[in-house]
C-alpha cells in the first residue's frame, strides 16, 4: 500500500470519528460508550460470566478489553481503543481487496460512513467482527489456510454468526477441490480442524459450566425473548407493531430493516458467479439473521429490531456495493447512506434505542 493510499484513509477514518469526538466533548460524558450491549461485555471483562444473561455474549471482545486493561487504566477506554482500531484495520484490509481502482475509494468511505458507524465508535462488536470477517476472506483468497483458520475460529469466539463464515468457505473449498482440483483435501483439513477447534472453546465452557453448549441461544430467548418464525412472519409482527405505536422513527427503522436485508439479498445472488464465498456468507447469514425475532407481546420495539446492524455487518456489501459505472446510482446511493448514516449515529447517540 502506497503512502498516498494510507493517508487517504486515515483522512475517511478520522472524517467519520468527528461526531463521536464532538457528542464526548459537547456532553463530557463517556456512558455513551457503554450504552446497550456495552455495558454487558465491560461487565464481563471486569466480572467475568458471573450472571446467567451475561452468556448470551461471546468471549472474545470482553476478554481483548480484559488484556488491553493491564495498559489502559479504563475498561471503557479499552472497549474503545479496540472498536476504532479494528475500524481503522479493516479499512486497511479492504483497500487491498478491492481490485477497481476506479471504485475503491467510494468503497472505503461507505465502509468508514456506514449506517452502523454508531456501533463501530463505541463498545459493541461490530468493528471486531467485521475485522475478523475481511481479514479471514483475505487470507483464505491469499491461500493462507492455516491463517484463515485461525482467524475465522476468532471470528466464531467472537460472535455465533462467524459459523456462517467458516461454512461459506470450507465449501468453496470443497468445490475447489472436486471442480477445479487446485486446492488439497489437507488444505481444508487444516483450515477445518483449527478454525473449529478455536471456535468451540465457548460451547465448550458453556458444557462444562452449564450442560448446555448452546446455553447462548437459550438465554436469547429467556432473557431477550427472541422467537423463531419466518421472513413474511416478522415483517407482519413488524406492521402490528407500527399499528400499535404508530410514529415516523418506529416507521423508518422498519424501511431500513427490511430495505437494507432485500436488496444486501439481491446483491449476494448477484456476485455468486463472481465470488462464490462472498455471496453464499450473505445469503445465508441474511436468512439466519431473518429466523429470530423479538416477542411483541413482550417487547415495544419492532420485532425485528437488531436486523439492519447485522445487514450491515456482512463484509461484502463494502467490496462490491458500489462497483458500478453508473454516476446517478452512486450518487443516490451515497445520498441515501449519509442520510441513514446520520439519522442512526445521532439516534444512538442521544440514546435512542436501535437494536
Amino acid at each position: 500500500m502506497s503512502k498516498k493510499e494510507l493517508k487517504k484513509i486515515i483522512i475517511i477514518f478520522l472524517l467519520s470519528r468527528l461526531l463521536l469526538l464532538a457528542f464526548l466533548i459537547i456532553k463530557k460524558d463517556i456512558s455513551i460508550l457503554t450504552l446497550y450491549d456495552g455495558e454487558h461485555y465491560i461487565n464481563i471483562a471486569v466480572n467475568g460470566y458471573q450472571e446467567q444473561l451475561l452468556y448470551a455474549f461471546f468471549p472474545l471482545f470482553p476478554l481483548l478489553i480484559r488484556l488491553l486493561h493491564f495498559i489502559i487504566p479504563s475498561y471503557e477506554i479499552a472497549g474503545l481503543l479496540i472498536s476504532n482500531i479494528c475500524s481503522f484495520m479493516s479499512l486497511i484490509i479492504l483497500n487491498k481487496l478491492i481490485k477497481d481502482k476506479e471504485n475503491k475509494f467510494i468503497n472505503l468511505v461507505y465502509l468508514a460512513f456506514s449506517p452502523i458507524l454508531a456501533y463501530t465508535t463505541i463498545v459493541y462488536t461490530e468493528s471486531l467482527f467485521m475485522l475478523l470477517t475481511l481479514l479471514g476472506y483475505y487470507l483464505y483468497k491469499k491461500d493462507k489456510y492455516l491463517l484463515a483458520g485461525i482467524i475465522v475460529g476468532l471470528t466464531i469466539l467472537c460472535r455465533n454468526s462467524g459459523i456462517i463464515l467458516w461454512g461459506a468457505i470450507g465449501l468453496d473449498m470443497l468445490i475447489r477441490l472436486f471442480k477445479m482440483k487446485d486446492i488439497k483435501f489437507r488444505d481444508i483439513l487444516v483450515y477445518g480442524i483449527i478454525s473449529l477447534a478455536i471456535g468451540m472453546i465457548y460451547p465448550t465452557y458453556l458444557y462444562i459450566n452449564t450442560g448446555n453448549p448452546l446455553m447462548f441461544a437459550t438465554i436469547q430467548k429467556t432473557y431477550w425473548h427472541r422467537e423463531s418464525m419466518f421472513i413474511i412472519d416478522g415483517i407482519i409482527a413488524d406492521i402490528m407493531v407500527i399499528k400499535r405505536s404508530f410514529n415516523l422513527f418506529t416507521i423508518l427503522i422498519f424501511l431500513e430493516n427490511w430495505v437494507s436485508f432485500f436488496l444486501v439479498l439481491i446483491l449476494g445472488i448477484k456476485i455468486f458467479k463472481k465470488d462464490r464465498v462472498s455471496s453464499i456468507y450473505i445469503i445465508v447469514s441474511l436468512f439466519a439473521f431473518s429466523l429470530t425475532y423479538r416477542d411483541i407481546n413482550y417487547w415495544v420495539s419492532l420485532a425485528s429490531s437488531s436486523l439492519f446492524r447485522y445487514v450491515f455487518n456482512l463484509f461484502p456489501i463494502y467490496l462490491y456495493a458500489f462497483n458500478s459505472k453508473n454516476k446517478y446510482y452512486k450518487l443516490i446511493m451515497a445520498a441515501l447512506i449519509l442520510f441513514v448514516t446520520i439519522f442512526n449515529t445521532l439516534t444512538f447517540y442521544l440514546g435512542g434505542f436501535l437494536g
